[in-house]
């Protein structure tokens, strides 16, 4: 289940019920409409004159349940829908032979690309008013000679356009959003995937934004009047917010503030007992609107929490200053919240501050409040954000001063390289990390080699023992001093887990990420579609970090890396170490992992558990067990960002689940899971893999892109409903948990080491590159 569309712009708001049996929908006055899904009628067609969608829920690919508004009374249906209905729809128009489209529901609708007899290409678009699947695009040839326009699909401020490309060879599926129009528009019109039309003042004027922006912005062309001086129109499409302004007597279209309300701003920000004070020079080139905007707003806030004061004359009015109490920044739940400037009435742009190192996320101030750490710092639009983080020892004074002494002392010149070693956090040491270091050390090599580890380790008094000032404490001394001395780090992790999942010490920050990194994996990458959104860090051209080598292990798990922008120099064809003589202990348990679901991490920490697909899967998963006399064996895996929120919902089943998935990969005699890698490490333990996919479409949904570990791909035996789960786990007993030969043939394309030798090879790569 999932809830493809909420009529936010109306002014709803909903809330999932009763363990997923039914919706709330909240209106902007706050009256609560309660509807139970399987109470709905059914119905057929499409939207009846003057009823308007106000939720759009989906059970699966044909079956959908609607909130509509009918004369001011809100009712439900559902609808299952056949892919050979065909209603009329006014919206949608043809231009091609090639294409049809066939209206299939209230808001869903099936399209088809034919070349004579022969259909190309066959596309269910069931969410018409969701933001999923903004563009894609598809290979095909068609006898069209130039760029064309197939059909289009319109709804309110909502746009599908079907184009085909023929220099491509490619169609593209793009949709549209339209929002916060500026009300100054008297009229705004899509005239296809790049092309906006709009009205002010009675003039006519067009702009294509997916232009490439040159000095001032893309031109806007149409009437030749030029936007009065000072005057900004703003227009959200796709989530991103675009500004037209004018310069030197032409129009410009542009996504910089800084551009359209010409802001020269060298503003600094101190901390002050119980107030922040913001102080500088800040102004807009245009005079008359210098000191227009001096309104500061936070992410969540309607009215401004502050204003900035100024001298009343002269070249003294570009000095500013505000002051904003503590305790308007630290009463939220929200870990970042970006800071904005505007009028009175409303927020226009970001709060931009003096970047003196011209780097995302530089630190501008910092202190300790209570138990957090509250930050000033930089953000990738170049704005300002508040950060409020839970205080942690990198932070403290002592540290601080560590620090400034590590950096101060780095040694210079010809030197032995220094190679650092972690885990993730550098709290543990059960992974590629620890393996590798200890193949390292019992090589002849020229360099020096370290482990850090969290002295609150479990492991650190063993691995002292045997490693003893090769193991180093976290957060000591001689931990930063090889930080700043460091040639490589080798890690499991992101370079940043040398000391947190997140830095902001702007020279501690700077070092780590200019440090070549030997990325060891902790999983192999071939479940999740490296292309969702979640993952974008991970693409090659946001990577952050000096990234030199990825450990790979095999070349179907290469093409995942090739998608998102590496190069074959980019990967180590190796083998984990990991899977190297794994750990295994009493294989006994069925253990239950499901994937980490990041859209649902809000409802978790807003104690909304209940409301997620994520406590669904595993309350019905439980259910299944405990109904077929297997509650015994089950052992329940949650994600280590869930796992106490899945303790605290599930008193009665303690018992069954373990919050360590290191731990439990080494107890599972079954491991099920929907798209977490960590079923390969299972199943190079020996554990009978099984993959569970009931909510199959909802994943793919919101990942936003195709898996490659799919029905063809998968290692193992495939489950959609509860009872095909249990057939699923009691025909692995009577195998005697032995996997069939077809799916262990599959497991070697994904996984093509199995001979203890992947810590060797990785070890050979580093004295070949005089790593180590």
């Amino acid at each position: 289940m999932e809830v493809l569309f909420i009529n936010s712009k109306l002014g709803y708001d909903y809330q999932i019920e009763d363990e997923g049996k039914g919706i709330s929908i909240i209106s902007s006055e706050g009256n609560l409409s309660y509807f139970k899904f399987r109470e709905a009628p059914f119905r057929e067609g499409p939207l009846y004159k003057n009823e308007k969608i106000i939720a759009q829920v989906s059970f699966n690919s044909t079956h959908f349940f609607y909130v509509i508004e009918q004369q001011k009374q809100l009712i439900s249906v559902q609808q299952k829908i056949r892919d050979k209905n065909h209603f009329f729809d006014r919206h949608i128009e043809i231009y091609d032979k090639h294409l049809t489209i066939n209206k299939t529901g209230i808001a869903s609708m099936t399209l088809y690309i034919h070349e004579g007899r022969k259909r190309l290409l066959g596309k269910r678009v069931n969410g018409l008013l969701s933001r999923k699947q903004q563009n894609e695009w598809y290979t095909m040839k068609l006898p069209i000679k130039n760029k064309k326009i197939l059909g289009s699909i319109k709804y309110n401020n909502k746009a599908i356009f079907i184009t085909y490309y023929p220099n491509k060879e490619k169609l593209s599926i793009s949709k549209i959003f339209l929002e916060e129009i500026d009300a100054r528009f008297q009229k705004v019109t899509i005239n296809n995937r790049s092309n906006i039309e709009f009205m002010y003042e009675n003039e006519n004027y067009n702009f294509d934004f997916r232009k490439v922006e040159k000095d001032h912005g893309i031109k806007v062309r149409g009437s030749k009047a030029k936007l009065p001086i000072g005057i900004v129109l703003k227009l959200k499409i796709n989530k991103t917010c675009f500004y037209i302004y004018s310069y030197k007597g032409k129009n410009y279209l542009t996504c910089c503030p800084k551009k359209a309300y010409g802001i020269k701003s060298d503003l600094k920000v101190s901390f002050v007992k119980d107030t922040v004070i913001i102080y500088g020079k800040y102004s807009n080139t245009y005079r008359q609107s210098t000191g227009e905007y001096d309104y500061i707003y936070i992410k969540g806030n309607d009215k401004p929490i502050s204003s900035f004061r100024r001298l009343s004359t002269g070249r003294g009015k570009s000095f500013a200053f505000a002051k904003i109490p503590i305790e308007f920044l630290t009463d939220t739940e929200e870990i970042h919240r970006g800071l904005y400037l505007g009028n009175e009435v409303e927020k226009l742009y970001p709060l931009y501050m003096k970047n003196y190192l011209k780097e995302d996320f530089e630190v501008f101030a910092r202190k300790k409040i209570n138990s957090n750490i509250v930050i000033f710092r930089g953000n990738v639009g170049e704005g300002t954000s508040c950060t409020i983080l839970p205080f942690s020892e990198e932070y403290s004074l002592s540290n601080i001063l560590k620090q400034n002494i590590a950096s101060l002392t780095r040694k210079k010149g010809d030197r032995a390289p220094i190679n650092l070693y972690f885990e993730k956090f550098s709290k543990k040491a059960d992974e590629s990390a620890i393996k590798v270091f200890d193949k390292v050390l019992a090589e002849n090599t020229l360099s020096k080699n370290y482990f850090i580890l969290d002295k609150r380790s479990k492991d650190f008094p063993l691995l002292k023992e045997k490693y003893g000032n090769k193991l180093v404490k976290k957060y000591s001394l001689k931990h930063y001093s090889l930080i700043y001395n460091a040639d490589h780090f080798i890690s499991t992790e992101f370079s940043n887990h040398l000391i947190n999942d997140r830095i902001f010490i702007n020279k501690l920050r700077s070092k780590i990420t200019k440090t070549p990194l030997i990325f060891l994996q902790h999983g192999i990458m071939f479940a999740k579609p490296i292309e969702n959104p979640m993952a974008a860090g991970f693409h090659k051209k946001n990577i952050k970090i000096n990234l030199k080598k990825v450990v790979i292990s095999s070349k179907l798990e290469a093409k995942e890396f090739y998608k998102v922008g590496y190069q074959p120099d980019d990967l180590l064809l190796s083998g984990l170490a990991t899977f190297d003589y794994p750990v295994i202990n009493d294989l006994k348990f069925y253990s239950y992992m499901p994937t980490y679901r990041y859209w649902e991490e809000h409802l978790v920490y807003e104690n909304r558990l209940e409301e997620t697909s994520y406590y669904r899967d595993i309350i019905s998963v439980i259910r299944a067990f405990e109904e077929n006399n297997l509650l015994e064996k089950l052992l329940i895996v949650p994600h280590n960002k869930f796992a106490d929120y899945i303790v605290d919902h599930f008193p009665n089943y303690k018992e069954n689940i373990c919050t360590n998935p290191s731990e439990a990969l080494t107890l599972s005699k079954i491991f099920i899971s929907d798209y977490s890698s960590a079923i390969y490490d299972a199943i190079n333990r020996g554990a009978y893999p099984i993959f569970w996919w009931k909510e199959k479409d909802m994943l793919i949904e919101k990942y936003q892109a195709q898996p490659s570990l799919n029905e063809d791909t998968a290692p193992g035996p495939i489950a959609y409903t509860e009872q095909e789960l249990i057939e699923t786990v009691l025909n692995a007993e009577r195998r005697g948990f032995q996997l069939e030969e077809a799916f262990i043939d599959k497991y070697k394309k994904i996984n093509n080491f199995s001979d203890n030798k992947n810590t060797e090879r990785i070890v050979d790569y580093l004295k070949t590159e005089k790593i180590i």
